[in-house]
């Protein structure tokens, strides 16, 4: 096939592989580095949880002091969780956008980015002679956006958590 085309397609080819092969590992990274920060952040409740649990000893000023300093542990995780996060979208969207323009501008056949973002935006395309509808509530929230979420949520719980211990345990 590679012989049929002409180097500058050839090159632009390439490049379109190239990208969604980086859209693919992206995308691995993201969800491998997100079950880590969630796992992180549910061993560092469980530590809280059994320092603090009914049949544990009286709780002691260190082992406030350590809850207290988890829980600082937390709020920084979890800010950089987001920052993670919204960088992870700034480069799957820019190299989203990257593939929607090889697909228009030089691989006019090719349109398989083109359509997904069509699919996304409309929520129904016809392919062929199947349609296909997306679910409604798939159109509300992107990944990033579940993960920035959970982040600020996790966040929120810890600086709770933290204030509690701090002053009402």
């Amino acid at each position: 096939m590679s012989a049929t085309l002409s180097p500058e397609k050839e090159l632009q080819l390439e490049a379109y592989k190239t990208l969604v092969s980086m859209l693919q590992n992206d995308d691995t990274m993201f969800w491998t580095r997100n079950n880590v920060l969630i796992a992180i952040n549910g061993g560092m409740l469980t530590v809280i949880g059994l320092m603090h649990a009914p049949q544990a000893m009286a709780a002691s000023a260190s082992s406030k002091a350590i809850s207290v300093a988890i829980c600082a542990i937390g709020v920084i995780a979890c800010i950089i969780w987001l920052l993670i996060a919204k960088r992870s979208e700034a480069f799957y969207d820019h190299w989203y956008e990257q593939l929607k323009y090889l697909e228009r501008e030089y691989l006019v056949p090719i349109r398989t980015f083109q359509i997904a973002d069509e699919f996304f935006a409309r929520g129904h395309i016809t392919l062929g002679k199947e349609s296909f509808k997306l679910d409604p509530l798939a159109r509300v929230m992107r990944m990033f956006m579940a993960m920035q979420f959970l982040a600020t949520t996790f966040s929120i719980v810890w600086f709770c958590l933290g204030l509690y211990l701090l002053f009402l345990s």
